[in-house]
């Protein structure tokens, strides 16, 4: 198990795909929490913003492994049922 975690691990952070989604993430807490407010109410801003980002770094995790590879595991697999 923890070879599969280190391999999705080096693909996800060798395709630098996780990159944009941080970024948005960073920004949109950067623009939320501003001086002078609660700061309950600029995380649950920034809570609300993290939903579909998340949403997108686990479609960049599931989706990372390279055409061949993905071919390889399904020839392996067997036929579908």
């Amino acid at each position: 198990m923890t070879a599969l975690l280190r391999y999705q691990a080096a693909l996800l952070l060798r395709s630098q795909r996780w990159l944009p989604p941080v970024v948005l993430y960073a920004a949109a807490l950067g623009v939320g929490v501003q001086g002078g407010q609660p700061v309950l109410d600029s995380l649950g801003w920034a809570a609300a913003v993290l939903l579909p980002v998340a949403a997108w770094l686990v479609r960049i995790c599931v989706t990372g492994e390279p055409p061949a590879a993905r071919g390889c595991v399904s020839a392996a697999r067997g036929p579908a049922r």
